[in-house]
């Protein structure tokens, strides 16, 4: 699928190679007219693609169109534009410095929980305070990567992706230390059962949503408009 971006600077598309031969056709697209292909990281001039090599050098002078300065309008409905780099930079920015914040609390809690346990649970805090660590650096990856989408920059979006899997990875490994490798000692050593099992519910819900973001940065940062509306 290509987009190709107008001397009106308005972006059209995203179309098949077919639609594009039907641009150039018309005269509506040419050999400067900057074109971004799905597969692509980056906007090139349809001269570049040798799909339309054939099309762009059949002779006779250049059409005028979308690539042209000074073209006149064209009747191509422009390529729909997506506010979705902007929203998740300011929610990136967000939750970063919260949850960030938090990871930190996380990691002098889990040491800190360490001089007070028994033997057999001082090893569970210790993994605890690491990954938490590793949250920290996520969580900075997303703060980062929050800031590229602002700029609308590719590497925004490489972040936004790494935060993503790296996020669902270690949430996978915390909800297997919460609810399979925790010591059963552990949900009982401060309060009655039933509290435990309440922490345990609460600990569970957390996790769930912590979950869906991630989910959601993939999702919307794998769209083809997203990946055009970034340079």
């Amino acid at each position: 699928m290509y987009t190709i971006l107008g001397s009106d600077q308005q972006q059209y598309g995203p179309v098949d190679a077919a639609g594009v031969i039907q641009w150039i056709q018309s005269g509506q697209a040419n050999a400067t007219t900057m074109v971004y292909k799905q597969s692509g990281s980056e906007w090139v001039s349809l001269s570049s693609l040798p799909e339309f090599a054939s099309v762009l050098g059949g002779g006779g002078p250049v059409p005028a169109g979308l690539g042209m300065p000074g073209a006149a309008p064209v009747m191509m409905a422009p390529a729909p534009q997506t506010k979705a780099p902007k929203v998740f930079g300011i929610l990136h920015i967000v939750f970063g410095v919260i949850c960030g914040g938090c990871s930190g609390f996380g990691v002098f809690a889990n040491l800190g929980a360490l001089a007070l346990m028994s033997d057999d649970l001082k090893s569970y805090f210790l993994v605890m305070s690491i990954i938490s660590g590793l949250l920290i650096f996520m969580y900075i990856f997303l703060l980062v990567g929050g800031i590229g989408l602002l700029m609308s920059r590719t590497w925004g979006r490489t972040l936004s992706l790494v935060y993503g899997v790296v996020a669902i990875l270690l949430n996978i490994v915390n909800l297997l230390l919460q609810t399979v490798f925790v010591p059963a000692s552990l949900s009982t050593s401060t309060g009655s059962e039933a509290e435990a099992i309440g922490r345990g519910i609460g600990m569970m819900i957390a996790m769930v949503v912590m979950f869906i973001y991630p989910i959601i940065v993939l999702i919307f940062m794998s769209k083809a408009n997203v990946k055009a509306a970034l340079k």
